[in-house]
């Protein structure tokens, strides 16, 4: 192995598994790997029913799916569950681009997507919504930006759009009253180990 990469750090750390059982090196490794959110995660699948219904819902284009409940992180897991499952289940030419207002850090970041700074302005707007097979996200930001709440919704009329934050969905609602919007709502509850999810609505309307 020596002399096959200028990493020497990396070359040190698979010289040191070597030495240890697998199991141990497989610990060893994970340990240090970012988690990859996905609808297959220990999180959520303890609830395959709910999973294949969100499954479904991920077709449904154009669409406003609101995204509540738990905390921030609970959301940044599922909305980036979401987005993977997107990716990996459907035609290779998708794609998925949006915004994010949390640090990737612990979790892999989606491809397309901006991770914002927390003290971020209003974010810039999609210059061509309706790219057909791409998936629009956006995670922290509809109340903080009016802007960008009525960006997101124009975007919804001809894509998917998926939005997280901390609003009550009834409030959502009422942000989406009068349009042609068609409407999803998705809520969590429970502890951060094991998500219960539920799709609340899924109309359209008026």
């Amino acid at each position: 192995m020596a002399g096959k990469t200028e990493l020497n750090q990396i070359e040190a750390l698979l010289r040191l598994s070597e030495r240890l059982e697998h199991s141990t090196s497989a610990d060893l490794l994970l340990r240090h790997l970012r988690m990859f959110p996905t609808l297959d995660s220990p999180a959520l699948s303890h609830d395959p029913a709910t999973m294949h219904r969100l499954r479904k819902l991920l077709h449904q284009s154009p669409n406003l799916t609101l995204l509540s409940g738990g905390n921030s992180t609970d959301r940044t897991f599922l909305i980036t569950a979401l987005a993977n499952a997107y990716l990996q289940e459907g035609n290779p030419s998708r794609s998925v681009v949006g915004w994010d207002l949390h640090t990737a850090s612990w979790f892999v970041p989606l491809p397309g997507v901006q991770y914002l700074p927390d003290d971020v302005s209003e974010p810039h707007t999609l210059r061509a919504p309706g790219v057909p097979l791409q998936l629009i996200v956006s995670n922290g930001l509809w109340e903080r930006f009016s802007r960008h709440r009525a960006h997101l919704m124009n975007c919804a009329l001809t894509n998917h759009v998926i939005v997280a934050d901390g609003l009550n969905g009834q409030r959502w609602r009422r942000e989406v009253e009068n349009t042609q919007i068609r409407l999803s709502c998705v809520e969590i509850v429970g502890d951060s180990h094991r998500l219960q999810v539920t799709l609340i609505t899924h109309s359209q309307s008026s």
